[in-house]
């Protein structure tokens, strides 16, 4: 069974649930605007210029999707260790907070005060 610490719970409630709040408000606001503006703009060069423009214009729409996919990993990646690095701060935090008396009883506090600066 895998230890599961305080600062991953704490970590991951606040930032998972924020990221699923922008993803949700503002992902459906996006795919929705996309879709009719996407829409309309094939319309329109429909309408004002030839067939053969038109194509060639919507010739690149799967390779901007596809470089979106790409960027989407990316930002993922970096996600996932931006949000550890969240997770070991507030673990760390977490337990200095909770060991505070026992650091203060064994007058450790100059190895604890340089620990923020470690961690980053």
């Amino acid at each position: 069974m895998k230890n599961i610490y305080n600062g991953d719970l704490m970590a991951h409630a606040t930032n998972d649930i924020n990221a699923i709040r922008h993803a949700l408000g503002q992902g459906i606001i996006m795919l929705i605007d996309s879709f009719f503006l996407t829409l309309l703009t094939i319309i329109m060069i429909v309408k004002t210029t030839t067939v053969k423009l038109t194509i060639i214009a919507l010739f690149t729409l799967p390779f901007i999707t596809i470089m979106v996919r790409q960027f989407g990993k990316i930002i993922h990646k970096r996600f996932r260790i931006v949000q550890e690095a969240f997770s070991d701060l507030t673990d760390a935090t977490q337990e200095s907070f909770a060991g505070i008396r026992v650091i203060k009883s064994f007058v450790q506090e100059n190895l604890v005060v340089g620990w923020p600066m470690i961690l980053n």
